[in-house]
């Protein structure tokens, strides 16, 4: 019975065969070769046939099967979330590096907190050289540094630091001791204070910024920490940066450049102040200041009295000498952040008194002629005075810059007219 339940199934769903009497035929293209029906019936029949253990054996394979594969899904998953993780880190690091190089260097480097949120970081500073003290110093950090620490024995940890190596490294921190292994395999062992290690943290990224980088004797002017309280910054984060660092000290270089023609473009080279026009464009605002405000405003010029006899008899590399002196008396007796000095031509100078009336700069003015008047200069083992001749003025409403320096150089001709040595108002 069943088999002839079987043998009518096949024939139904294959529609090849056909019934005469009750009999099966097959076709002759059937005979010996079963059709996909066949085997799965086949199939089905094996399936039956197993008893519960081959199944329960069966269906462990299958849940196994299914498990690897989830396990390779997940395990590709995860590889793939990290290889975009670093790619988005990538490209975040690319693009400050992609600023400095296109001399964006200030606007970069004050947002320098932002490299953190980059990296698996809790720190980031840049130190620049100090020629003058020989010290590296902060220029740009994350976090407030204790000025100790880069003072006396503390500073002598970054000149160790920043002079190990021309090229960028990662190192650890073991028991009192930053270890590393530089580009060519030298392992350091570097001793540091407590202070310094909570600052940096476990593992730290160092680039020396360094002029000339493939010369034989590359000048390190500064240098980047970036470091990890947590220890999760590794050799892949020191590679994926290793370019950032020529970009940082290309930038670096670039600004530090720039700021010297900047510099150079308003100060006066020999005694370093303001030129004359910086102290226009100084002048100007201050008065739009006091305008506003309605606060005072003075300023006084001073020349120094026969300043030409002195480079007709003791030469220019003395007259100089006094310029500078004299530049460096101002800085003495002017209020700090508040009064701007400036060498205004020759040996004439201007001092720009934003909230000052005109008693308290005339106070000032006399304090700086007296000081003059009691020093005395070296030059060629001799010793040699001069004074100065001051005119002062207080800023009158709706007048122009132009109009004030007009009123004090009056009154500074009224000293000089009235015998030297003096400050003199104008009524």
């Amino acid at each position: 019975m069943d088999t002839d339940i079987k043998t009518l199934m096949m024939k139904k769903l294959s529609g090849k065969g056909s019934t005469r009497s009750g009999k099966t035929s097959v076709s002759k293209k059937d005979k010996g070769t079963p059709d996909k029906m066949t085997l799965s019936l086949h199939s089905l029949e094996q399936l039956l046939a197993m008893d519960k253990d081959q199944l329960t054996g069966l269906c462990q394979k299958l849940e196994n099967d299914y498990q690897d594969t989830k396990k390779e899904n997940h395990s590709l998953a995860q590889s793939l979330r990290h290889a975009n993780d670093q790619l988005l880190r990538f490209i975040r690091i690319a693009s400050i590096a992609h600023h400095l190089c296109a001399n964006e260097f200030e606007s970069e480097i004050v947002t320098i907190g932002t490299i953190p949120s980059y990296l698996k970081c809790h720190f980031a500073a840049i130190f620049m050289h100090d020629n003058e003290n020989d010290k590296f110093t902060p220029f740009r950090s994350t976090t407030a540094i204790d000025e100790k620490l880069v003072m006396d024995e503390n500073g002598a940890f970054l000149h160790r630091l920043f002079n190990k190596s021309s090229e960028p490294f990662l190192m650890k921190h073991q028991t009192k001791h930053f270890t590393g292994d530089l580009h060519d395999n030298h392992v350091f062992r570097l001793r540091v204070s407590d202070a310094w290690w909570q600052l940096i943290g476990e593992t730290a990224i160092v680039f020396p910024i360094v002029t000339n980088r493939a010369s034989v004797t590359p000048v390190v002017i500064g240098g980047l920490i970036i470091g990890s309280a947590a220890g999760l910054l590794t050799e892949n984060d020191l590679k994926m940066l290793r370019l950032f660092a020529d970009f940082l000290s290309t930038s670096l270089i670039n600004s530090t450049l720039m700021h010297k023609l900047k510099r150079m473009a308003v100060t006066d080279s020999l005694t370093g102040l303001y030129n004359r026009r910086q102290m226009i464009i100084d002048l100007e605002r201050a008065i739009s200041q006091a305008s506003r405000g309605r606060v005072p405003l003075s300023i006084s010029m001073l020349d120094l009295d026969h300043f030409k006899t002195v480079n007709d008899t003791r030469g220019h590399s003395c007259g100089d000498m006094i310029l500078r002196e004299f530049a460096g008396l101002l800085h003495e007796q002017i209020r700090k952040n508040v009064d701007i000095p400036a060498r205004y031509g020759g040996e004439e100078f201007v001092i720009i008194m934003p909230f000052t009336q005109l008693k308290q700069a005339v106070t000032m003015n006399e304090r700086i002629r007296s000081t003059l008047e009691r020093r005395k200069f070296m030059f060629d083992n001799q010793y040699l005075g001069i004074t100065c001749s001051i005119g002062v003025a207080e800023y009158v409403p709706e007048e122009s810059w132009s109009e004030l320096v007009n009123r004090v150089d009056a009154a500074l001709y009224l000293s000089k007219n009235c015998g030297r040595n003096r400050v003199s108002t104008l009524s």
